[in-house]
């Protein structure tokens, strides 16, 4: 009986616990499928393991493809060779890449879901503002490109103005890409009354929120000590050395004291640079003689004037020069001290209209001039301005003193009032001004002086 008579009589095979055909376990296996099947692999891969690893199968002669095995060589073989695992099927390659694909746009979902926008990196933010207890960027066409809900409520004030005002839109880790930093004061409670957080977030351009600092400082003057809250009253984007740096202005919101963080652009921590006896209202930076310095303006309460600091920015820490044994010395603070420090005397409109804390609101810069703004009449409608004109080199001196066009209304308004005595024409401010006191690391005071004009 020939051998195809033996299976065409033979009966219906059955599978083993192996899934093997259970009649292929005692006798041969005929064909690449019964074979690629004892094997568990698939029909290609069990042609590739006899083409390239030699194993044992067998042909029919003279029947072209007709190939056969015995089991016990297939195990045999299994146990003496490590080949690679079996390849994918086409169904198993297109289920594996579904899953991929899957998966990938089920993390663009969450994403999205997330955040609670579609990201716009494309864009650069023109503008910040605040909406619907939100902070939201807008391009130069005043559209939205993303928002930034918060769970608390969001006041809008920050120090002076909205916190729109404080936003810098800059490259600030040299990435080459613009973040967004805005600082915002969180509610703590539904009251009008409630204490607030102050933080300063970054973003990226596209809405991800990067970091956020929250001053944690405490200042001790004589016996009172100061935990904040603080308002901050300005935020300066550095680009002085290899890398950038952000400082920060935070003035408590009471008592006035105030103190200047250098925060890390890429991590958000922190360190305490600054600390005034007063508020402190503008920063700014120079660069003379291959040297960067801090410009840190504000007012000063033991001298009763506008201030502005002067400080070396590879300098770790100063605090503004008070006089020792007085409860205006910072109990706490590191040693260090500015470079320079400046008191500007009150006019005599601030002194009639008894405005207490003119500070110095701006610092323009041009090459190696300074040129601080005071503010004069802080609740007036149109407030008298007057700017300083400093020179550094080669060493500080004061150049002159001007006000703006708003000071002669308001002088014969006082006048008219009889809250001043004289004529504008006959002002000694303008005629025979004071001068302004400046501090230097030796421990003196020295006055300068300038010609005074509107």
């Amino acid at each position: 009986m020939t051998r195809d008579s033996q299976k065409q009589d033979a009966p219906p095979r059955r599978a083993n616990g192996n899934g093997h055909p259970a009649a292929a376990v005692k006798g041969e296996l005929t064909g690449w499928d019964e074979i690629a099947a004892y094997l568990n692999v698939s029909r290609r891969t069990a042609q590739n393991y006899a083409n390239h690893h030699r194993l044992p199968v067998r042909r029919h002669p003279g029947r072209k493809g007709r190939v056969w095995a015995l089991p016990s060589e297939l195990d045999q073989w299994k146990g003496s060779h490590t080949f690679p695992p079996p390849a994918r099927t086409g169904r198993a390659r297109f289920l594996f890449v579904l899953g991929v694909l899957s998966a990938i746009t089920l993390a663009v979902i969450a994403t999205v879901l997330i955040h609670g926008r579609f990201a716009r990196p494309e864009v650069t933010p023109a503008s910040v503002t605040m909406k619907d207890n939100a902070v939201v960027a807008l391009d130069a066409d005043g559209h939205t490109l993303w928002q930034h809900p918060y769970r608390r409520h969001l006041m809008a004030t920050v120090g002076r103005t909205h916190f729109a005002d404080y936003a810098r839109i800059a490259d600030i880790d040299g990435s080459g890409h613009p973040s967004v930093v805005v600082p915002v004061l969180l509610a703590n409670g539904p009251n009008p009354d409630d204490l607030f957080v102050t933080r300063i977030d970054c973003f990226s351009a596209d809405g991800r929120l990067r970091w956020s600092y929250q001053p944690r400082i405490s200042l001790r003057f004589g016996q009172d000590e100061f935990h904040g809250p603080w308002y901050v009253f300005a935020l300066l984007i550095s680009s002085a050395g290899k890398s950038s740096s952000i400082f920060a202005s935070f003035t408590h919101f009471e008592w006035g004291n105030s103190f200047v963080a250098e925060i890390a652009p890429k991590t958000g921590r922190g360190k305490f640079r600054f600390a005034n006896t007063g508020s402190t209202h503008s920063l700014s930076q120079f660069t003379i003689a291959g040297q960067t310095y801090l410009l840190v303006g504000g007012f000063n309460n033991e001298y009763d004037g506008a201030s502005l600091a002067v400080m070396n920015e590879s300098q770790p820490f100063a605090a503004s020069p008070q006089t020792p044994g007085t409860r205006y010395v910072c109990a706490n603070c590191p040693s260090g001290s500015p470079d320079y420090y400046f008191v500007f005397p009150r006019s005599e409109l601030n002194r009639a209209l008894d405005q207490y804390e003119l500070p110095v609101d701006a610092i323009p810069v041009n090459g190696n001039s300074v040129e601080p703004l005071v503010n004069e009449s802080i609740t007036a409608p149109q407030p008298v301005i007057a700017a300083y004109l400093l020179r550094f080199s080669p060493a500080p001196h004061l150049i002159s003193r001007r006000f703006n066009s708003k000071y002669e209304p308001l002088h014969r308004s006082l006048e008219q009032s009889h809250r001043i005595s004289h004529s504008f024409r006959n002002c000694p401010d303008l005629h025979n001004p004071v001068g302004i006191r400046l501090w230097t690391p030796s421990g003196h005071w020295t006055n300068l002086r300038g010609r005074s004009s509107l």
